[in-house]
């Protein structure tokens, strides 16, 4: 009866142990993010966007970019006509000029520092930390990407940019917004492309017109609008 039952579980066992060989096999390639090729569960890698565009994204033009990280960066996009600066949270806007919808760098899970919004009304968190105790040291401690005028030897290329001044927030994260794509006529004095304004010429426009209530509104190196200068709710500051 023994040997009957041995000579029966012989070759179910080898068959259970072939099955665990075949699905304990090894796995895919490592994806590398930073290597110019789009792999699985990268949205973005460098340059290589896929199919992604700002109009794809729910934006009316711009240029679509992608972080170190291999997210997708909507910040130079420039939304469709519509309420985008008016000051109110609509449709699917995160934030709009200095509405921040009451949230705050620490309700997306930062440790602190500035939440902004950007000019597409989505959330700015590079004025944001996390856990960067030593961010100021000049030193790239931790997850900094960069710490001072320390760019860890990055440039705008690196990002995928076709050229510009690359430099370092408050809270150790690459600042994008001097780099430049495309945009071989940005210093020219004239709106070429998708350029916001370019050096003096703001295009005619002012805070005011970009949700703000005064302000000085300026033009940074990569030609777009630079609302670091605009203010809400202080249009009678200074009168009195």
């Amino acid at each position: 009866m023994r040997d009957t039952l041995q000579s029966r579980l012989v070759p179910v066992l080898l068959l259970v142990s072939t099955f665990v060989a075949f699905g304990c096999g090894g796995g895919g390639d490592d994806v590398v993010c930073g290597n110019g090729v789009l792999e699985t569960g990268e949205m973005c890698d460098g340059a290589e966007l896929g199919s992604a565009t700002c109009l794809t994204e729910g934006f009316g033009g711009g240029e679509l970019t992608c972080t170190s990280t291999c997210t997708i960066d909507t910040s130079a996009c420039i939304p469709l006509a519509g309420e985008c600066g008016n000051g109110q949270i609509d449709g699917d806007e995160e934030c709009d000029g200095a509405n921040l919808n009451g949230h705050t760098c620490a309700d997306l899970g930062f440790d602190g520092g500035d939440l902004s919004c950007t000019a597409a009304c989505q959330f700015d968190t590079r004025g944001c930390s996390k856990g960067q105790v030593d961010c100021g040291n000049g030193q790239i401690d931790g997850d900094e990407e960069c710490d001072g005028a320390n760019l860890n030897g990055h440039t705008c290329a690196d990002l995928g940019f076709d050229g510009g001044d690359l430099s370092c927030t408050a809270a150790c994260q690459f600042d994008t917004r001097g780099c430049s794509k495309g945009q071989v006529a940005c210093g020219n004095g004239e709106i070429d492309g998708d350029e916001e304004c370019d050096g003096a010429n703001l295009n005619g426009h002012t805070c005011a017109d970009l949700g703000f209530d005064g302000g000085d509104l300026s033009c940074t190196a990569a030609c777009q609008f630079d609302t670091r200068g605009c203010s809400k709710w202080q249009v009678a500051c200074g009168n009195g």
